[in-house]
């Protein structure tokens, strides 16, 4: 057998290995159902509904001096408020390079102040996702107020 053949031959198996592959994981989707839902079964299942259901073209959207970014629904669990603020390039390369530096998560005044993303009080950057910033993940602690307003979400649906 002649080198083409066998790198015929190889791209051949290649192919039908990711056939196989991608017809597993088709099956599999099909029979997964969503699981995003709160951390404690007591809590209402419709908790998320608002994030669920909002669609990124709902975002709210801000140009700040180094790009544009789009803030998230909020979501929660019993703990925690969460948002997500997507990063353009020149926003997401001086959010990287601020963290390398610093080794750490992005201050409330870095954000505020040097990337020019407004975002209220008590908001913290916890979280990269897969070793780069394409988004900047914040929580908050769940206030009462923010529990208040839960509890009359709740009665109102």
């Amino acid at each position: 057998m002649n080198k083409s053949n066998r790198a015929s031959l190889n791209q051949s198996n290649y192919n039908n290995n990711n056939d196989n592959y991608y017809s597993i994981l088709e099956e599999l989707a099909k029979s997964e159902t969503p699981k995003f839902r709160s951390v404690k079964d007591s809590m209402d299942e419709n908790l998320n509904l608002e994030f669920i259901r909002s669609s990124s073209e709902n975002y709210t959207y801000k140009i700040t001096s180094r790009g544009p970014v789009c803030y998230s629904a909020i979501y929660r669990d019993d703990k925690y408020v969460y948002r997500h603020i997507i990063l353009s390039d020149g926003v997401r390369q001086y959010a990287e390079n601020k963290v390398r530096k610093t080794n750490s998560f992005l201050t409330e005044h870095c954000i505020v102040n040097e990337l020019q993303i407004d975002i209220g009080k008590g908001w913290k950057h916890f979280m990269i996702y897969d070793g780069k910033i394409r988004e900047l993940i914040l929580r908050k602690v769940l206030t009462s107020e923010d529990k208040l307003k839960m509890s009359i979400n709740m009665h109102s649906n």
